[in-house]
């Protein structure tokens, strides 16, 4: 990664959250199949006030988003458009319901126990998130067993060094964690 510093002086911009429709748990012998809507959430740029203001309009944001309708009517259009209408079409209302969204940010958390693939035990995991027309960055936080993990999908003319952008997060992420009186373990570069 280069140099550089993050942009500065945005006050707010719009990133879409994927919610599973079946709040995160599934009963036994169902599949997950495609359950997953979507909102639109306001979150406070670099320009906001401090660390615990910045943290409160998120979670503001994203529980109002939550408790809404809007996942489920996400899931209904998307359904809707990708079913019946062309490609194009389908294309130009994604791209209009992102409202200018500028990342699409997902948290995935494991169980709280270990998993196992074919009788193996899962060292780790990480998420994935597929670029959206017109949301160029995809952002996983993927937790599993008691580790964080940063996935990063971008287009290249809005990421041009991936490696930079993951430093200032992480960056960022001390900033919060300091001014908010979070005590963290050791970072991992």
């Amino acid at each position: 990664g280069g140099g550089g510093a993050p942009p500065r002086g945005r006050r707010g911009f719009n990133i879409v959250v994927p919610v599973h429709l079946l709040g995160g748990a599934l009963p036994p012998g169902t599949e997950i199949g495609n359950k997953i809507g979507a909102l639109v959430a306001r979150v406070p740029g670099s320009g906001a006030t401090s660390a615990p203001d910045r943290l409160a309009a998120v979670h503001s944001s994203l529980s109002a988003g939550k408790g809404s309708p809007a996942p489920l009517l996400g899931w209904l259009a998307c359904k809707f458009f990708s079913d019946w209408m062309p490609t194009s079409v389908a294309s130009t209302a994604m791209r209009r319901s992102a409202a200018g969204s500028v990342a699409v940010v997902s948290n995935i958390r494991s169980r709280g126990k270990p998993m196992h693939w074919n009788g193996r035990p899962v060292a780790s995991i990480m998420g994935f998130v597929p670029l959206t027309p017109g949301v160029p960055i995809g952002i996983t936080v993927t937790s599993y067993g008691g580790e964080v993990t940063l996935g990063l999908n971008a287009d290249r003319r809005a990421v041009p060094d991936p490696d930079l952008f993951l430093k200032w997060v992480l960056e960022e992420y001390g900033r919060l964690s300091e001014e908010a009186g979070i005590r963290r373990k050791k970072q991992v570069e």
